[in-house]
C-alpha cells in the first residue's frame, strides 16, 4: 500500500484552495470534478513535498460528506492507498478488523479506477484506490 493522498471535506472548494495554494505553497493537480455515485465534488492539489490532498466538498445533501461537514465542520476525512489488488487488500485488511463502509465502486475521479472505503481498527477512514487492472 503507499499513500496516494490525503482527503479533506470542505464547505467551498475554491475557497479552501486559496488556503492550501497561498499559506501551504500547494499546486492545483487537476480540475474540479464532480462525482456523482460518490455525490461530491473533489481537487487534487499537490504540495512542494510531494504530499497531495483532495479537497472534498459534498454535492447535496444526501453526500457521504455533508453529515461530517455539518457535525464536524469538515477537516480531515480520510487517508487514501494506492493498491495494486483492490480484492486481495481489502479482504486481508478485513482479517485484520477493518471493515468496508461502502462497496468497491469505479470513482470518476481517477478515471473510473475502483475506490471502497473502510475503516481500519483504530477507527480511521481509509480509501483504498485500485491501480489500472491488466
Amino acid at each position: 500500500m503507499k499513500l496516494h493522498h490525503i482527503g479533506v471535506v470542505v464547505k467551498d472548494i475554491v475557497s479552501a484552495a486559496a488556503w492550501w495554494r497561498d499559506v501551504c505553497g500547494y499546486h492545483q493537480e487537476g480540475q474540479l470534478v464532480h462525482d456523482p455515485v460518490q455525490k461530491v465534488t473533489v481537487q487534487l492539489w499537490r504540495g512542494p513535498d510531494g504530499v497531495c490532498v483532495e479537497l472534498i466538498a459534498p454535492a447535496g445533501e444526501d453526500s457521504r460528506v455533508a453529515a461530517f461537514l455539518k457535525e464536524r465542520g469538515g477537516g480531515l476525512y480520510h487517508l487514501c492507498y494506492e493498491v495494486d489488488d483492490l480484492d486481495a487488500v481489502l479482504a486481508a485488511l478485513r482479517k485484520v478488523g477493518a471493515f468496508p463502509v461502502t462497496k468497491a465502486e469505479p470513482a470518476v475521479a481517477f478515471g473510473g479506477k475502483r475506490v471502497v472505503f473502510l475503516v481500519s481498527p483504530q477507527r480511521v477512514m481509509m480509501e483504498l484506490l485500485e491501480e489500472a487492472r491488466t
